[in-house]
């Protein structure tokens, strides 16, 4: 019988995409769910869509410089069962810096193993702050922030990733969509 050696954080976690931090769910913090994860002789993993920022966050507000945009300048926005949301320039430093604190911080709340969803919807953005760098790469850049920030000790799963933006770096990627109660979500993930 395999014995179950990860606890994994899903979606759910979060206060609104782009605002990694634990919500009213968790009111001892992540730190203290890890301490009892570990204690029970697991591993603690967490979820997480690094360029995805919910429309409705001081993030997006704030920071209007960080996304990327259509062709004519306006914000990128992307419509999900989840809400509307934006998605991060990772061209443009201070976004590249905003993630490295965000991985940094999980590292250092005890996370071991970092479940990374949703990067391949910057494929779709027309305009980028560095107007040089390849599709690919731009993939390959976040990869390489979120492992810089955890460690090459630390577990990095690519969800719907690029596979040749991602080797090297991830240690796995997920080949499949969500499998969910339905046969249909079955069916659709057997192909």
């Amino acid at each position: 019988m395999q014995k179950i050696k990860y606890i994994i954080l899903d979606e759910g976690w979060e206060c609104l995409w782009g605002v990694w931090q634990a919500n009213w769910k968790f009111p001892e913090g992540l730190e203290e769910l890890c301490r009892r994860i570990k204690a029970d002789g697991y591993i603690p993993g967490i979820w997480t869509a690094p360029l995805m920022v919910s429309y409705f966050t001081p993030l997006y507000r704030n920071h209007p410089d960080w996304f990327v945009s259509h062709a004519d300048g306006n914000v990128h926005l992307t419509t999900l069962s989840y809400g509307t949301m934006a998605q991060l320039d990772i061209t443009v430093p201070a976004v590249q810096d905003h993630l490295r604190r965000i991985y940094t911080t999980l590292k250092q709340n005890c996370f071991e193993y970092f479940k990374v969803d949703f990067t391949q919807m910057i494929m779709d953005a027309e305009r980028f702050h560095d107007t040089q760098i390849g599709r690919a790469k731009i993939v390959r850049k976040v990869f390489r922030i979120i492992r810089e920030s955890i460690g090459e000790e630390s577990y990095l799963l690519s969800c719907g990733g690029p596979f040749e933006s991602v080797i090297g770096i991830a240690d796995a990627c997920r080949i499949s969509t969500d499998i969910h109660n339905y046969w249909s979500m079955i069916a659709q993930n057997i192909r």
